[in-house]
């Protein structure tokens, strides 16, 4: 797919274009799907761009671990 194309089909929805991948494709550990996944509900929502004070306010307790995001990140670039 061209990058237009993974825009229009899944947006900000990161869950969504991790599911769309063929299995031989996905190379995350369940643990890092979670995290994917917990990640995917704020991103959609644009909540690691915009304050959300009420997530500041509770620590950002629901927000995944940023080191863990980070490793998913550059793992998923070098497929």
């Amino acid at each position: 797919m061209t990058q237009v194309e993974v825009k229009d089909k899944f947006g900000h929805n990161l869950e969504k274009a991790y599911d769309a991948l063929d299995s031989a494709e996905k190379s995350l550990t369940q643990i890092e799907e979670d995290t994917l996944r917990r990640a995917s509900k704020i991103y959609d929502d644009k909540g690691f761009e915009y304050f959300d004070p009420e997530a500041a306010l509770k620590g950002y307790k629901g927000f995944p671990d940023l080191t863990l995001l980070d490793s998913i990140a550059r793992k998923m670039i070098v497929m």
